[in-house]
């Protein structure tokens, strides 16, 4: 803690009795309160006037001081750096309150140190605007003009401001989708004809479920009995539709069937799913629609 010295013998006394400057009384005050004198003065003939040469004794600060022997005597030993502080220190900490500060330009401006650190007040009132550093100084400013801020903080984003870029890779899921884009068709040829009737085989790429089915005929089924379509899982268990797709005998170019398909249907990434026709009498061929729901 800086210790800050006497920097007068006795005010009481200098306010009430002639005061003799001369050596006798310079030599007293300067060793009472530890100046160093920059040359000898014992051999000098002084006077209320006579300019003193001495170094200044705030802390080790060692400056030059030149004064006549009453300003070194009743002010004390300070450079002008070290009187301004002084004065400063003189005033109790606690007793600077709100209060006592000069108000701003208007309620909501804020204390900042502007140019050469003098304080200065910015305007931080404005609605949907953040304070902030730029390097320089601290400012009120607008978030972006891909974003609004609210008075109330509610931000908005804005129509068409995120672009591709600024979606992190592998971070748009299915699940983040509208349900038609989720949705996309199969298309897979099977057929009745000799040598071509059994099980058809595809594998799945992602995982989903497939909720609908449609058949058309491509060439007219022949007759004396049906040709069946079933559809199975990766267990090979069939899938559960509410109406069977069955083409009857004869039936033409064209003829369809469809049905929704409602239990083990699911399948992960990597599964293979299966197509059987069977039928008795070979001839004809259909086109197979599935509907896949991506999950």
């Amino acid at each position: 803690m800086t210790r800050i010295y006497n920097i007068n013998l006795n005010m009481e006394r200098i306010r009430n009795v002639k005061v003799k400057y001369d050596y006798k009384y310079l030599s007293e005050y300067c060793k009472k309160n530890n100046i160093t004198l920059n040359k000898d003065y014992s051999v000098d003939k002084i006077n209320r006037d006579t300019i003193i040469h001495a170094k200044c004794v705030y802390e080790n600060c060692l400056e030059n001081v030149e004064k006549n022997i009453r300003q070194l005597c009743n002010v004390g030993c300070y450079c002008r750096t070290h009187v301004k502080i002084l004065s400063i220190e003189k005033v109790k900490k606690t007793n600077i309150t709100i209060t006592k500060i000069a108000p701003l330009a208007a309620r909501g401006y804020i204390i900042i140190g502007g140019v050469n650190g003098v304080l200065q007040g910015v305007d931080a009132v404005t609605a949907g605007q953040v304070v902030m550093g730029n390097g320089t100084d601290v400012v009120s400013l607008p978030i972006s003009s891909d974003a609004s801020l609210s008075g109330t903080g509610a931000l908005t984003i804005a129509n068409n401001a995120i672009t591709t870029v600024k979606i992190l890779n592998a971070n748009v899921t299915v699940a983040k989708v509208s349900a038609d884009l989720k949705a996309e068709v199969l298309t897979i040829p099977a057929s009745f004809e000799t040598g071509e009737l059994g099980a058809i085989k595809f594998k799945m790429p992602y995982p989903g479920s497939i909720v609908n089915v449609y058949a058309i005929a491509t060439k007219a089924i022949a007759a004396t009995d049906a040709g069946t379509v079933v559809l199975k899982n990766n267990a090979g268990t069939t899938m559960t539709v509410t109406t069977p797709i069955s083409f009857a005998a004869s039936d033409a170019f064209g003829t369809a069937y469809t049905s929704a398909i409602t239990a083990n249907n699911t399948f992960v990434a990597g599964d293979i799913l299966t197509i059987l026709t069977a039928k008795t009498t070979a001839g004809g061929k259909v086109l197979i629609s599935l509907e896949v729901t991506r999950s």
